[in-house]
C-alpha cells in the first residue's frame, strides 16, 4: 500500500470515528427506536380499549336481559290488577260501564309507565275488552276488534288467569335497550335451514354479543351491536411532541437532542401510567357492574325456585277444594268422609307450603335446618306422597306402585324429602303423553351396598332423556316440555343438603326414564364432602350417559 492509500484509510477511519458522527447515528437510531416503541404503545392502548368495551358491551347485553324479564315480570303483575276485564261483560250497564273505564285507565297508566310497551290488549271470554297503544309516542285507546299489524320486530307475550281474563303485550327492545346507552343496536339473528341461528357479521370496528330471552311468544334471539367510535388514546399527543423533538435532533446540538430524547421518554412513561391506571379503574367499575348483572340473575332464578316449589302444594290444595266446593254445591254432605279426606289433604298441602317457606329460612339460617332432620319411614313417606298426587292433572289415573320394606327408614327433613319425592313424581307423570296407556310410575326401595344408605329408583314408562337432557337435566331453567325447568335442579339441591347422591339414566329396556336418589337411613352416614356432612365441600351428582 502506498502513503496516499494509508493516509486516505486513516482519514476515513478518523471521520467515521468521529464524536459528532457517532452522536447523529446513536440519536437516528434512539429516535427511530423510540417511534417504534411509541406505535406500540398505542396499539396496546388501542387493544386495552377495545377489551373494555368488549367488557362494557357483555355488561350492557347481560342488563338488557335483565330488563327484558323485568318487564315480562311486570306484565305478568299487570293482570293481577285486571279486575274490570271480567266485570265488563256483567249485565248492568252502569256496573259494566265503570268496569270498562277502570281497565282503559290501568292500561292507559301502564302504557304511560312503561316507554318500551308499545301495546296492550285485554280480552275476557274470547272476545276484546280493551286496546291501548301508543301513536307517535302517546297512549291512547283503540277500537278492541281492529285488526293488529303483524310486527316482527315486537316482543309478543300473552298471560291468561282463572277468571278467563287474558292480556297480550307487545314490547319493543330497541327501547329497552336505548335507556342503556348510545352507539347500541339491536340485529335479530337469521335462522338455519338445518337449526340453530347465524349471527350477521360484525363490521369494521363494530363489537357483538348475543342475547337471548325465552319469556316471549316468540323468543328473542339476536345480537347486540356497539358501533365503532373513535378510539383515542392519550399517547397521540406525544407523539406529535416526539416528532418535533426529532427534527430538532438535526439541528440542535448533541446534549439538546439527548435532553429532548429524555424528555420524550418521560413524557411518554408519564402518558402510558395514566392511560394504565384509568384502564384499571374501569375494568374494576365494569367488573361490579358485571358482578351486580349476576346478582340480579341470581335472585331471580332463586325466586322463581320459591315460586316452583310453593305452586306444586297449591296447585294440589285447588283441587282438593274444587271437590268439596262440588260437594257442597251438589248438597250430597250425607256422606261426611269424603269431604274430611278433602279438608285432611289440604292441610297436608298447606303442610308443604309452609315447609318451602321454612326451607326459605333454613337457606337463610343454616344453622336451624339440622333440628329437624330425624328418622322417616320411607315408605310412609312414599304412601302420602301417592294420595296427594292422585287428584294432580298431571297424574290424573296415574297408577303410582311402590315397592319398599315397611321397616326401610330415612335421615332427614320430612317437608323437604316430601319435596323430593313430589317433584320425582310429577316429573315422570309429565314425561308420559297424555290419552294412551294409563300413566305408571313405580318406587322401588332398597337398602344401598354402602351401610347406612338407602337407594331409592324411580321409573317412568315414557320417552327417557335424551342426551342433551342428559347433560344438562340439573341446570336451572332448562326443560324440553315448556315449563320453568328447575323440578330437578331442586331434587339436586335436596339430595344435596341430605348428604346424598342422585344420578340419571334411561331405562335398560329403553322404555323410560330412571332416576336413582341415595340418602342417609341414619346420622352420620351422609356423603363424605356433602354439605350435611362438611358445608365446606361441595357434592357434585352423576350422569350415567352410556344408558341412552
Amino acid at each position: 500500500m502506498s502513503p496516499a492509500e494509508q493516509e486516505d484509510a486513516i482519514e476515513r477511519r478518523r471521520r467515521l470515528s468521529d464524536p459528532a458522527v457517532i452522536l447523529g447515528v446513536l440519536v437516528l437510531v434512539v429516535g427511530a427506536l423510540g417511534i417504534f416503541g411509541l406505535i406500540a404503545a398505542q396499539g396496546d392502548a388501542a387493544e386495552a380499549l377495545r377489551q373494555t368495551q368488549e367488557l362494557q358491551l357483555r355488561a350492557d347485553a347481560r342488563t338488557f336481559e335483565a330488563l327484558l324479564a323485568q318487564q315480562y315480570g311486570r306484565l305478568e303483575f299487570l293482570l293481577d290488577q285486571l279486575t274490570g276485564a271480567a266485570v265488563a261483560t256483567a249485565s248492568d250497564p252502569m256496573a259494566r260501564r265503570w268496569a270498562r273505564l277502570d281497565l282503559e285507565g290501568t292500561l292507559l297508566r301502564y302504557l304511560d309507565t312503561n316507554p318500551p310497551v308499545v301495546r296492550l290488549r285485554v280480552s275476557a271470554n274470547d272476545a276484546a275488552r280493551a286496546l291501548a297503544e301508543r301513536d307517535e309516542g302517546v297512549p291512547v285507546l283503540r277500537d278492541p276488534s281492529s285488526r293488529l299489524p303483524l310486527e316482527l320486530e315486537l316482543l309478543h307475550g300473552e298471560w291468561a288467569n282463572e277468571e278467563g281474563v287474558r292480556l297480550e303485550a307487545w314490547v319493543d327492545p330497541r327501547r329497552v335497550l336505548a335507556d342503556l346507552g348510545d352507539g347500541l343496536g339491536l340485529t335479530a339473528t337469521r335462522p338455519e335451514p338445518g337449526g340453530g341461528s347465524t349471527a350477521p357479521v360484525a363490521g369494521a370496528g363494530e363489537l357483538v354479543e348475543p342475547v337471548t330471552s325465552s319469556f316471549w311468544t316468540r323468543p328473542l334471539e339476536a345480537v347486540v351491536v356497539q358501533q365503532p367510535g373513535g378510539v383515542g388514546s392519550p399517547l397521540d399527543s406525544v407523539t406529535g411532541w416526539f416528532r418535533v423533538f426529532l427534527w430538532l435532533q438535526l439541528v440542535l446540538l448533541p446534549a439538546a437532542l439527548v435532553l429532548a430524547l429524555l424528555t420524550a421518554r418521560r413524557l411518554r412513561r408519564i402518558a402510558r401510567l395514566e392511560t394504565e391506571g384509568r384502564q384499571a379503574r374501569r375494568l374494576a367499575a365494569l367488573e361490579r357492574q358485571v358482578e351486580h348483572s349476576e346478582r340480579l340473575a341470581s335472585l331471580g332464578r332463586f325466586a322463581a325456585g320459591i315460586a316452583h316449589e310453593m305452586n306444586n302444594p297449591l296447585e294440589g290444595m285447588k283441587n282438593y277444594t274444587r271437590l268439596l266446593s262440588e260437594d257442597l254445591a251438589g248438597e250430597r254432605l250425607e256422606d261426611l268422609e269424603q269431604p274430611r279426606i278433602w279438608l285432611q289433604r289440604i292441610d297436608e298441602g298447606i303442610e308443604r307450603a309452609a315447609g318451602a317457606v321454612r326451607q326459605l329460612l333454613d337457606f337463610a339460617q343454616p344453622s336451624a335446618a339440622g333440628g329437624r332432620f330425624a328418622s322417616l319411614e320411607l315408605a310412609a313417606l312414599l304412601e302420602e306422597t301417592r294420595r296427594f298426587v292422585s287428584a294432580h292433572p298431571d297424574c290424573s289415573g296415574a297408577v303410582v306402585e311402590i315397592e319398599c320394606d315397611p321397616g326401610l327408614t330415612v335421615f332427614g327433613d320430612r317437608q323437604t324429602l316430601g319435596q323430593l319425592v313430589l317433584n320425582l313424581t310429577l316429573n315422570a307423570c309429565q314425561a308420559q303423553v297424555d290419552g294412551g296407556a294409563p300413566k305408571r310410575v313405580r318406587f322401588v326401595a332398597a337398602p344401598a351396598d354402602r351401610d347406612g344408605r338407602v337407594r331409592l329408583e324411580v321409573l317412568d314408562w315414557g320417552t327417557g332423556f335424551t342426551e342433551d337432557g342428559l347433560q344438562h337435566a340439573f341446570e336451572p331453567f332448562h326443560s324440553s316440555r315448556g315449563s320453568r325447568g328447575l323440578g330437578l335442579s331442586v331434587c339436586h339441591s335436596i339430595v344435596r343438603a341430605h348428604g346424598g347422591m342422585i344420578e340419571l339414566t334411561n331405562r335398560a329396556d329403553g322404555g323410560g326414564a330412571r332416576v336413582e336418589v341415595v340418602l342417609p337411613s341414619r346420622a352420620g352416614s351422609q356423603e363424605p364432602g356433602s354439605p350435611s356432612h362438611d358445608r365446606r365441600q361441595p357434592l357434585g351428582y352423576r350422569v350415567d350417559e352410556s344408558k341412552q
